[in-house]
């Protein structure tokens, strides 16, 4: 298998603490990638500016990742760009 599938979550997370992935995550990982119990995964949380080892875990309806290890990833700042642009009134 290629690279592992990557999901963001909105909170700070820790080494052996379960995490649910938001409604739309769940989808798109039980029914789009078709991810099974304890498929490899990482999570990125937000907050942290952090990237995790994790499996993922189905309970009933929702998902859930298992956070296993932080992952020596380097995040540099997002470039931020202005684009202006104006219409000519022509003739």
């Amino acid at each position: 298998m290629g690279s592992k599938a990557q999901f963001f979550v909105d909170s700070p997370c820790s080494e052996g603490e379960s995490v649910p992935l938001n409604e739309r995550d769940t989808h798109h990982a039980l029914h789009v990638l078709r991810l099974q119990n304890d498929a490899e995964v990482r999570v990125v949380s937000i907050p942290q500016r952090a990237a995790f080892s994790a499996t993922l875990r189905r309970v009933g309806k929702e998902a859930r990742v298992t956070i296993a290890v932080r992952e020596s990833i380097e995040f540099t700042e997002p470039i931020v760009s202005t684009l202006l642009f104006g219409l000519s009134k022509g003739k």
